[in-house]
């Protein structure tokens, strides 16, 4: 039986990992309702930014998948 520490460290992992991927899903959402011609419009440092912001919630929800798997115990 595993010890309830790690059961609630697995659950705040989840739901690190589903919050994660919501805003980024959201983000990209979004990004493709405007177009790629907006996302084309807009000055290099807001590009880089939206790019920065999207790996950003993408590492940590790998990051939060690594403690729900276990990975990286």
């Amino acid at each position: 039986m595993q010890s309830d520490s790690y059961i609630a460290l697995r659950l705040d992992a989840h739901a690190e990992l589903f919050d994660k991927l919501s805003k980024l899903r959201a983000f990209l959402g979004m990004l493709h309702t405007y177009g790629l011609e907006h996302f084309f419009t807009l000055d290099e440092a807001r590009k880089a930014e939206y790019l920065g912001t999207c790996l950003a919630w993408a590492d940590e929800a790998f990051n939060a998948l690594t403690v729900w798997d276990g990975a990286n115990s």
